[in-house]
């Protein structure tokens, strides 16, 4: 992914954090594997776990997550090439 790319990634998911945040959502922070950033992802509902791909805003890596109500797990390594 290229710079201008991931900038405007970076802000649509930001705008969507900052909707669910103004609507109560129960958010978990993690680090991202790859590079360290910083993002927020929904609890998932007690009993759930989430277990999904992800792409990182911050540097366009994809990673495994997979969240509880109360953790996020991350996993890195998955070649996007």
């Amino acid at each position: 992914m290229r710079g201008h790319q991931l900038r405007d990634i970076r802000k649509l998911f930001q705008a969507h954090v900052a909707g669910m945040r103004t609507r109560g959502v129960e958010l978990l922070s993690y680090q991202t594997p790859c590079c360290g950033g910083v993002m927020q992802t929904p609890a998932a509902r007690e009993g759930e776990v989430r277990s999904i791909c992800v792409t990182c805003i911050y540097c366009g890596s994809l990673f495994h997550r997979a969240t509880t109500t109360t953790t996020v797990n991350t996993n890195e390594g998955i070649d996007h090439e």
